[in-house]
């Protein structure tokens, strides 16, 4: 666990007044969207609102799960290196209540994403039917986010001890909160890393399933002819691969911002970098390894999907930018071992990925349904 040492230096560098400008501009930009999402609701454009808001769904969530479900990772292989980026994987997790409420708003404007309410399938109406593809999907989703704020419980617990130990009148109110029936700090420490042990696997096991089946229904059901087994685990890998990218960009802010030179070193950077060159030829895999059986077995009720995307205006033109954005560029530069150990050239790829990875959603869901 964190060393006592270090928890005064920390708390003191945590972010205050210092942040209230950027707090603002970040308010109003989420109030921008939510008044642009309105508007497009009364202009008629209900389809490309929802549409949007469904990319913006998927992909800010998908950023909260990858954190966690990355932290849980490294809780399961035990890595010495990840201590401070665990903490931050762990942070993300911050944006999973507003995900929640994002879920139930959704499904309001069902009649505009899934094109087989109005024109049912009947050979799938047992699967493809709203009722029981929201009660399924809110369990999956119930049961990750659970066992997220469960893990990121008990993993803060043992820190926030030590934040309630001094007495600060800012956080330890908070911190009060959380550490009910404290038994030591040592105790404590172990108790929650045994507990962690457990629940790490079990998260990790859940977001593949519970990614896959969302998957299925929020993005392949949007084309409800088309089919792909693979899929659901190129979305999951996907996702890792677009949370390492932004694990990236939220660390070297972190580290520039509140001055953590002692906690975020190069080492942690280059070990990222690593990852996310490993997540750039997983994405090229799992794209390759659906493609590929896709486009030579020539069924008509397959390949459509991909003929939209990669060979009509304007979606192909988009294709090849997502391309060169989340495999070939970040594949060339990643080769370079010093790229990984200068944290702001690593940012700029990560910063690549990201807005690749936006496209990307953008790309699969949009040309279904608009």
């Amino acid at each position: 666990m964190i060393q006592h040492k270090w928890i005064n230096e920390i708390l003191e560098k945590t972010p205050g007044s210092k942040d209230s400008h950027l707090n603002f501009i970040l308010w109003c930009l989420a109030l921008t969207g939510a008044i642009a999402f309105i508007i497009a609701l009364l202009l008629g454009e209900s389809v490309r609102a929802w549409g949007i808001f469904l990319v913006n769904y998927l992909f800010w969530s998908g950023i909260a799960l990858a954190g966690v479900t990355f932290a849980a990772i490294l809780q399961v292989t035990k890595a010495k290196w990840s201590r401070p980026v665990k903490r931050i994987g762990e942070a993300m997790g911050a944006f999973l209540p507003v995900s929640l409420i994002l879920f139930f708003i959704l499904f309001l404007g069902a009649d505009d994403l899934f094109s087989w309410i109005k024109h049912p399938i009947p050979e799938k109406k047992a699967w493809l039917n709203l009722p029981f593809l929201f009660s399924r999907d809110l369990v999956a989703v119930l049961g990750l986010y659970g066992l997220c704020f469960i893990y990121i419980y008990f993993s803060l617990r043992p820190d926030l001890g030590l934040v309630k130990a001094r007495q600060d009148a800012a956080l330890s109110l908070f911190a009060s909160g959380l550490v009910k029936n404290w038994r030591g700090q040592k105790e404590e420490e172990e108790r929650c890393n045994r507990i962690n042990n457990v629940i790490a696997p079990l998260l990790i096991l859940t977001y593949a399933l519970a990614l896959s089946l969302l998957a299925f229904d929020l993005v392949m059901s949007l084309s409800p002819y088309w089919f792909s087994s693979l899929f659901g685990g190129y979305f999951f890998i996907s996702n890792l691969y677009l949370g390492i990218a932004s694990m990236i960009l939220v660390t070297l802010f972190i580290k520039v911002r509140l001055g953590f030179d002692k906690f975020l070193t190069v080492f942690q950077f280059y070990d990222l970098g690593k990852l996310l060159f490993v997540f750039c030829l997983l994405w090229a895999y799992f794209f390759w390894s659906q493609y590929l059986p896709i486009w030579y077995g020539n069924l008509p009720e397959e390949t459509h999907f991909l003929i939209i995307r990669f060979h009509q205006s304007p979606w192909k033109y988009l294709s090849v930018v997502i391309l060169f954005t989340n495999f070939l560029c970040p594949f060339l530069i990643l080769l370079s071992k010093n790229i990984k150990k200068r944290p702001k050239h690593l940012a700029l790829v990560a910063a690549m990925v990201f807005f690749g990875m936006l496209a990307e959603r953008y790309l699969l869901i949009l040309p279904s349904i608009w």
